[in-house]
């Protein structure tokens, strides 16, 4: 009988199960009171499993598998899941797996059930807010040193040696996702000995309507004033939408509008309560209202770049600890080229449920094997594509000189150049100059193939997106299209992208055109480069440091129409 149709059992039943030597076996919870009180009169024995182990489990392949003779059975002993493991699966998930027909199935079934759940484990343990402390924190940028100012001014008001007025009001860090934006808080709080109160956009909306919203927010805020001296870290910052992008038609308008507006309350009501540190982050600082980012709210805007490959490999090492001795750090840094630091914490957890799983301990092909992905299934000549693809971003960039190339890589996920622009104030050179970089690896795939592969298309990251967006940001939000001096809507947003491509699609055609053209002119003058440094990046994986500066070292910038190339000249 199953749990919860005992209600039905009466006297007459019970009687009838009764009668009769063999033994009836209840199946219930904890609590006596599942049992229904008619079988409650009757004398029985209680037997209590606290968890389901290797003894039970042996027992029942016995009794399920009754050809197994007594070898085949203490052998099962040391096959079976250990009973930490066995604690991830449920009941019914064990009993499943010994409904085969065969020990050696079941076995398999088991190991399956365990690894994946394992696997699950490790990804809902919440991670650590700072596994290495504030000094030790690699990656970071500028964001690095402010954070150690806001930790030394926050003891220095601790101890009464400044006043509360000369504590930075706040900082905003601004980087993509898994790029220490939360941890750098936890390691601040830490550092400084204060509290830390973390919450998000998501935390305060996931609580209902927008009365709920904002009781959420205020009492975050609350909780840190009650906690002082404390730090209140806001993440996802962009999700509030910037009131600049409001029509009054939008069926969330008013919603959102009254949440900023609350959010700036609250910021600005900070000004007053001595003690505690608003930090923001967002991944967009393009996307935020323009109030949010005004000083006084936060006094610092700071970008955390992706890690190089140093910082990597130092980040692997923290995060491996002890282990750390084993393994070719520098290999597996190599392979996290364009990964975050965040993303080298779940490789290190993935690695360690490899190693628990064969009870040994980590390697350097496990962490490899967790970063590249699968092996790659790539012909050689895909690989030869996907190197001239990368190569020709690098190539093109260089030869601009507003670009400086990290690395470039390919492997399991594909290819990736990573570039860092110079800055400069944005002019309609400038966002040529940029969708003339995003498109070069399909004209270097056109130059040596003569057809491209869809791979510079796709998502909204891919290189054709990011082209033209450059194009609708040209005429849709700066005012540096043909139309002039116009404005649709902000940077990246919708508004903006319907406008231009609705009424000035051809503009975008021929822009996208002409950048094209032009990055083909400058690999075709450099075209044995292109092909010499791609047949290096088949055969290494990865070009870094010197091995790709003495490829890019040669790069010239032929004669391109002057649009296209970077000023010589500047006002002083």
């Amino acid at each position: 009988m199953r749990k919860g149709s005992y209600r039905t059992v009466d006297a007459e039943q019970v009687e009838y199960l009764a009668d009769g030597t063999d033994p009836i076996l209840f199946a219930v919870g904890l609590d006596d009171d599942d049992l229904p009180e008619v079988v409650q009169q009757f004398p029985y024995q209680e037997l209590r499993l606290e968890f389901i182990d290797r003894d039970i489990l042996i027992c029942v392949a016995a009794l399920k598998y009754p050809d197994l003779d007594r070898t085949a059975i203490d052998a099962l002993y040391d096959e079976l899941p250990s009973v930490q493991d066995l604690a991830l699966l449920s009941v019914a998930a064990i009993a499943l797996c010994f409904r085969t027909h065969k020990i050696e199935d079941a076995l398999q079934a088991l190991r399956r059930r365990v690894e994946a759940a394992l696997v699950v484990d490790e990804e809902e343990k919440p991670p650590a807010l700072s596994v290495v402390p504030l000094e030790e924190m690699v990656g970071l940028g500028a964001a690095k040193q402010a954070a150690l100012d806001i930790v030394s001014a926050l003891q220095d008001w601790k101890s009464s040696a400044i006043d509360w007025s000369d504590v930075p009001r706040g900082l905003l860090l601004v980087g993509p996702p898994g790029t220490g934006k939360t941890e750098l808080a936890g390691a601040i709080a830490g550092s400084s000995g204060i509290h830390l109160v973390a919450t998000s956009y998501n935390d305060w909306q996931q609580a209902g309507s927008l009365s709920h919203f904002l009781t959420a927010m205020k009492n975050s805020f609350d909780e840190a004033t009650r906690l002082s001296p404390a730090i209140i870290f806001i993440d996802e910052l962009d999700a509030f939408f910037s009131r600049l992008e409001f029509t009054g038609t939008g069926r969330n308008d008013s919603y959102d509008v009254k949440a900023i507006t609350a959010l700036l309350e609250k910021l600005d009501g900070m000004a007053g309560r001595e003690g505690v540190v608003a930090m923001g982050a967002c991944n967009s600082v393009e996307q935020l209202d323009p109030a949010i980012r005004r000083s006084g709210r936060f006094d610092a805007i700071l970008r955390i770049p992706m890690p190089s490959l140093p910082d990597l490999e130092q980040i692997l090492g923290q995060h491996l600890g002890t282990k750390a001795g084993g393994i070719d750090l520098r290999a597996c840094a190599a392979a996290a080229l364009a990964k975050t630091g965040a993303d080298c914490a779940a490789a290190v957890r993935a690695a360690n449920v490899v190693a628990r799983r064969e009870r040994r301990a980590v390697r350097t092909e496990d962490l490899l094997e967790v970063l590249e992905g699968d092996p790659p299934n790539y012909t050689p000549e895909d690989l030869f594509r996907l190197a001239v693809h990368e190569c020709g971003h690098a190539i093109v960039g260089t030869a601009l000189g507003t670009y400086a190339v990290g690395f470039v890589r390919i492997g399991a996920k594909g290819g990736i150049c990573n570039m860092t622009k110079q800055d400069e104030l944005i002019t309609r050179g400038v966002l040529q100059r940029a969708m003339m970089v995003h498109l070069s690896g399909r004209a270097a795939e056109l130059l040596i193939f003569n057809e491209a592969a869809a791979g510079s298309g796709g998502g909204s990251e891919s290189d054709i997106a990011r082209a033209t967006g450059a194009a609708i940001d040209m005429i849709a939000s700066l005012g540096l299209g043909d139309s002039g001096p116009v404005w649709f809507g902000g940077l990246g947003s919708n508004r903006a992208f319907e406008k231009a491509m609705n009424g000035h699609l051809p503009e975008i055609v021929d822009l996208l055109k002409d950048a094209g053209h032009a990055a083909t002119q400058v690999l075709e003058i450099n075209r044995n480069i292109l092909i010499a440094m791609a047949e290096d990046l088949v055969g290494r994986r990865v070009l870094y440091s010197d091995d790709l500066r003495r490829h890019l070292s040669n790069v010239s910038f032929p004669g391109v129409e002057d649009k296209w190339a970077k000023p010589k000249h500047r006002l002083q």
